[in-house]
């Protein structure tokens, strides 16, 4: 994930007190996946990308750039196929923010931020963030589109797909704050095979054809209708 724009600039004046945030809880749920297949911890790393960010991890400063601590599965829900990971480690930044990624082996399943900003709330929002009102720290949520197998859509699954991230912790002087995020998860595998997306109007306010497929199941539209695999294969390749 690329650099977001800090709050603060790169040389901090002389007189700045800088504010921290310390992490007491961070977790994630993530619902409508294959619990059957769900790992029994993901992991979370931490990522510093300027030397004015700071990092300590469970009372130990990080001198690198990044460290990781573990998430361990600590809930499922099978109605609807969700399961959640927790870690309580104890996490210190200050101001200028961390970036963290989650991930399952080689794949990483979702990038999040935490830091303060100097705009207003409504503009955070507007752009996909929750703000803590109290202390003015945001967490932003990007989900990945290449997944590991547990998150892939499972065939007979119908519940919605989503990720969550929250965290908890305090400000410096004991502030605490509370900041949770929710996105939908859409696979990689969920691609569109031929022709312009039906859900985007073509020339003249038309929509096209597209074949949607999802694992080994295909499904067929002709100018934003669901249709048969005939219909779809008999109407022009470049309908528009």
């Amino acid at each position: 994930m690329e650099k977001e724009p800090r709050s603060a600039s790169d040389a901090e004046p002389d007189d700045h007190i800088p504010e921290f945030f310390e992490f007491r809880l961070f977790y994630v749920r993530i619902e409508g996946c294959n619990i059957d297949l769900s790992p029994a911890h993901l992991a979370l790393r931490y990522i510093r990308q300027e030397p004015y960010e700071h990092l300590d991890i469970n009372g130990n400063h990080m001198p690198d750039w990044s460290g990781s601590v573990p998430l361990h599965q600590t809930r499922i829900d099978r109605e609807r196929s969700a399961v959640t990971y927790t870690s309580t480690d104890y996490v210190k930044i200050n101001e200028c923010g961390v970036n963290c990624e989650i991930t399952e082996g080689e794949f990483t399943v979702a990038r999040a931020n935490v830091g303060k900003w100097l705009c207003d709330w409504k503009t955070m929002e507007g752009i996909g963030s929750e703000t803590d009102m109290r202390t003015g720290f945001t967490l932003q949520l990007h989900p990945e589109s290449l997944l590991p197998e547990f998150m892939r859509r499972k065939e007979g699954v119908s519940a919605h797909r989503s990720i969550e991230v929250y965290v908890a912790g305090c400000r410096q002087d004991g502030m605490p704050a509370v900041m949770a995020r929710t996105k939908p998860i859409i696979d990689h595998s969920e691609r569109l095979l031929r022709g312009p997306n039906p859900f985007n109007r073509g020339p003249g306010g038309r929509r096209g054809r597209v074949c949607v497929v999802s694992g080994t199941n295909r499904r067929y539209y002709v100018k934003g209708r669901e249709c048969s695999k005939s219909e779809y294969e008999s109407s022009p390749p470049n309908l528009l």
